[in-house]
């Protein structure tokens, strides 16, 4: 991120990734999309300043959230779609290369 502001550049804004909110009477489909959405967007944010190494709590900040995504993926399994089963394969992927970075 340095090297992007001595270039006069600005980082991307935060991105959409739908509905973060719930309530009590939020589904349980609804409250596991809300928190994997929650979680997708933290590890999003997280991407540029990772990509860059400039500061080392980008690329911590974003191994907790694919961390905490998986970890969404297993406790709401049954309510989610075979298909789900991917990305937590693609996660475990991506964890696996973010803690070699480390």
């Amino acid at each position: 991120m340095i090297g992007m502001r001595l270039q006069g550049l600005e980082a991307p804004g935060a991105v959409d990734v739908g509905a973060t909110e719930f309530d009590r009477g939020s589904s349980i489909a609804e409250l596991a999309f809300a928190v994997m959405r929650r979680h997708l967007g933290e590890l999003l944010r997280r991407e540029l300043g990772t990509r860059l190494g400039d500061d080392l709590e980008e690329l911590h900040d974003m191994r907790v959230a694919a961390r905490r995504l998986r970890a969404a993926l297993s406790l709401f399994a049954r309510e989610l779609s075979p298909e789900f089963e991917t990305v937590r394969a693609e996660l475990r992927w991506v964890a696996a290369v973010l803690g070699e970075v480390r």
